[in-house]
């Protein structure tokens, strides 16, 4: 069962978004009674530094710089590349 969501961190979002990202995260701490790494953590987990008003980028395709590739272009490939004659394993 997932354990429940520590409801002091939506109120240290709920603080740094009205401070406008002035207040230091040690001051929110104080304020809240919880540990100054504990609200970093939550900063970097939620990635409160990303949230902006702009559209998401479009991500590229996985293979994107394959399209259009010359680098083989005319390469027969080499002539020995099948396996051995007496290889049972092939």
């Amino acid at each position: 069962m997932v354990r429940k969501r520590n409801p002091l961190r939506d109120e240290t979002y709920r603080i740094l978004i009205e401070s406008k990202k002035k207040k230091p995260l040690k001051d929110i701490a104080d304020e809240l009674g919880v540990r100054p790494s504990t609200i970093r953590k939550w900063k970097s987990e939620d990635k409160w530094n990303n949230e902006t008003k702009r559209s998401a980028p479009n991500e590229k395709e996985r293979y994107d710089s394959m399209k259009g590739n010359k680098n083989a272009k005319g390469n027969s490939g080499n002539p020995n590349a099948s396996p051995p004659s007496n290889n049972q394993n092939a």
